[in-house]
């Protein structure tokens, strides 16, 4: 049967009308884009772009419109999410002075030009955020006049980059004159003179960065058994920083060993990434895991301040189970640091009970043991010369055939100083009871230590207004804190 002619002429319309939407392609290659470097192999764990640099594409109309602010790496798509990972020595950077420099577009399928538009980030932008707009000075330092013009394949253009220092990324626009969509690059770029900072790069990183105090440990005090798991979770002054977490799983009950398994992931940790190492310190970037507590370090330039160890286990069958009650979430000793802590514990089964406590260097402080047989007991472990900080009371239940029940509690210590005449009294441990602070209240902080008072109205609403994602009142941590505490002691 003949199809009719005007039939014909309807679908090539309809053709002419989604081509565009779906070929019209384009990346930055001159300075190498962040995704194009994705494809040279220059950075790496970048996901699909590396086979797709030409596919970043947004609406149109940025920075009304346009790529959502912590995506505008991946221009809003899961597919290339990679893109959106933001530190400071996370990919490979280009050498560039201010002044005249040539900005070269490669089209896998070219289309009418509107225009290309070049923003930079401000000289005081953060390198270890999520990109947004506030992270750009969004008048775009270079406009270029497509014409509606059809561009050449590789088309170069000059524009005048202005003055920076360091670490800067540029954000490159080419909006497409028939379809409603654009095209988003981010180039990042070292104005240091050629300085590069791996992170993304098969090599180490060659800028110099220091290494930050430690940031947290790995403390091997349980054995693990196949299947269990352990995640290094880490932590800036704005919460969990989830794409840096490295989980590691337990292949074997002998490699569960907990001096075994402390070992191999710290050693882990050391070949995951640039940010973060594991191990005793042996030089200024040389880190050797060792065979028990290993201490976790972040470079200065990450913003990391802490990293937590989460272990999660397989299911074993519950022929017993230890129950412990009765330990406070935090401890006012005297001045010399001396504390009794008194708890009760009660096991199902017939189990040998141990109970130890642990300071944050894993150094056991007391140890105490019972048999007991579906009973309850109460404990009283005497310490002396405690100092201010995290503490662990590990309890672990084991019956005749070595099967193992435990639970940890963990709790804070704050020893006064003495320099104010007597004890700092406070109403609760951070973030505790938080839905009743109100002005006057005290919270220790155990992050440091220290006790801090919610502020008087109007600022003391500031004060209970917290979640794990959302920590800028956190008191002594959090980036706007001062506004709603004062710093007691």
């Amino acid at each position: 049967m003949m199809i009719p002619a005007l039939s014909l002429r309807g679908l090539a319309g309809t053709l002419a009308i989604i081509s565009p939407l779906v070929w019209a392609h384009g990346f930055i290659s001159e300075p190498v884009s962040r995704a194009y470097a994705c494809t040279l192999g220059q950075n790496v764990d970048c996901g699909d772009v590396e086979y797709e640099p030409q596919s970043l594409e947004a609406p149109t109309g940025f920075p009304n419109s346009g790529p959502a602010d912590g995506k505008i790496g991946s221009t809003n798509s899961p597919r290339f999410a990679q893109l959106d990972e933001q530190t400071a020595v996370r990919w490979k950077k280009v050498s560039m002075k201010p002044g005249d420099n040539t900005f070269t577009w490669k089209f896998t399928a070219a289309h009418p030009v509107n225009n290309w538009r070049y923003y930079i980030t401000k000289q005081d932008w953060d390198p270890n955020q999520p990109l947004t707009r506030a992270s750009f000075d969004l008048t775009p330092f270079c406009k270029i006049d497509g014409k509606m013009a059809m561009p050449q394949t590789i088309t170069s253009k000059t524009c005048n980059v202005p003055n920076r220092t360091g670490y800067q990324v540029i954000l490159g626009v080419w909006e497409v004159a028939d379809t409603p969509n654009s095209f988003y690059n981010l180039i990042d770029v070292d104005f240091a003179g050629g300085t590069e900072a791996g992170g993304g790069g098969s090599n180490p990183p060659a800028i110099v960065d220091t290494w930050a105090t430690e940031v947290g440990n790995i403390q091997p005090f349980i054995d693990l058994k196949r299947g269990d798991s352990v995640t290094l979770r880490v932590f800036d002054s704005r919460g969990e920083r989830t794409y840096l977490s490295i989980p590691y799983t337990i292949e074997s009950d002998e490699s569960g060993a907990k001096n075994v398994w402390a070992h191999d992931f710290a050693d882990k940790i050391n070949a995951s990434q640039q940010l973060i190492r594991a191990g005793q310190k042996a030089g200024a970037n040389q880190f050797n895991p060792v065979y028990g507590n290993n201490t976790v370090y972040a470079t200065e330039s990450s913003g990391i301040n802490h990293t937590e160890i989460q272990i999660d286990q397989q299911p074993v069958p519950v022929t017993s189970s230890v129950t412990v009650t009765g330990v406070e979430s935090g401890y006012t000793t005297n001045q010399s640091g001396d504390l009794t802590l008194t708890f009760n514990v009660a096991v199902s089964g017939k189990l040998t009970v141990e109970t130890s406590v642990y300071d944050s260097a894993h150094l056991q402080k007391i140890y105490e043991s019972a048999d007991m047989d579906h009973s309850h007991k109460s404990f009283s472990l005497a310490m002396k010369g405690l100092v201010s900080g995290n503490y662990g009371l590990l309890v672990v239940g084991k019956d005749e055939n070595g099967n193992v029940q435990q639970q940890i509690v963990k709790f804070t210590v704050n020893v006064p100083d003495g320099s104010g005449g007597g004890s700092t009294n406070y109403d609760a441990v951070f973030p505790e009871k938080i839905s009743t602070y109100k002005a006057g209240t005290k919270v220790l902080q155990p992050k440091d230590g220290k006790v801090y008072q919610c502020k008087p109205a109007p600022y003391s609403g500031f004060c209970k207004q917290w979640s794990a994602t959302a920590t800028g009142f956190e008191p002594g941590v959090g980036s706007s804190w001062q506004m709603a505490w004062t710093l007691v002691k």
